[in-house]
């Protein structure tokens, strides 16, 4: 893990990896989390998920620190290199896994939540989420929303069979996504409580429009 890697584009040892891939398995980016949130987060991440597939063979991606966390420090966020709650903390979570990071983790406290109640509580809605869709089955397709506001929602798909949408700021989004291209076909929807762990609302929707949730 190098602590350079939140600088991305100009991180010296991201490119040292970029450029031998034979001498590593894997990357760890924890420290993109270090410094960066909400849509800058996002791009980040995104930008080295990009760079990782394009090796041959593709690279892995680990997460073993996610930052932020109030709940160890009586409600005041985690800020050694910027402000971070515990909801930042679950937000980068789901950001990274809809950008294809096989593998995340809290820090420990107080940089982290650890294993905390609002972790297992997400990482149960993970576990969730695994038993409808593999994430390694679907890409980022953040192209198949509309009316989405800056860091609202995250989608990845396997376009006319699976989608995984996410909603920054406990759920309160509200996106548009594109089904015009699959008509007289019905989706089931699923959805997940991340502050629970729990499962939600279940429905159908039908293609051949855009959905708006």
């Amino acid at each position: 893990m190098f602590d350079d890697v939140y600088n991305v584009e100009s991180s010296r040892g991201l490119n040292y990896q970029l450029s031998n891939r034979g001498r590593y398995d894997y990357v760890d980016i924890s420290q993109t989390n270090s410094r960066h949130a909400d849509e800058a987060h996002w791009n980040k991440v995104k930008w080295i998920a990009d760079a990782a597939r394009r090796m041959n063979p593709p690279y892995l991606l680990h997460m073993t620190k996610i930052y932020g966390n109030d709940i160890a420090l009586g409600g005041k966020p985690w800020s050694r290199f910027k402000p971070g709650d515990t909801d930042n903390a679950i937000e980068e979570w789901w950001r990274n896994l809809i950008a294809g990071v096989a593998g995340v983790r809290f820090h420990r406290p107080t940089s982290g939540i650890g294993l905390s109640a609002a972790a297992k509580n997400c990482i149960s809605a993970t576990r969730k989420v695994e038993t409808r869709v593999k994430f390694w089955d679907v890409e980022t397709r953040l192209d198949l929303l509309t009316n989405r506001q800056s860091d609202e929602a995250y989608l990845a798909a396997d376009p006319g069979k699976a989608y995984i949408l996410y909603f920054t700021k406990n759920g309160g989004g509200s996106v548009g996504l594109k089904l015009d291209s699959y008509p007289n076909t019905t989706f089931q929807l699923r959805w997940i409580n991340i502050g629970t762990g729990n499962w939600g609302l279940a429905t159908t929707i039908s293609g051949g429009q855009h959905g708006h949730y």
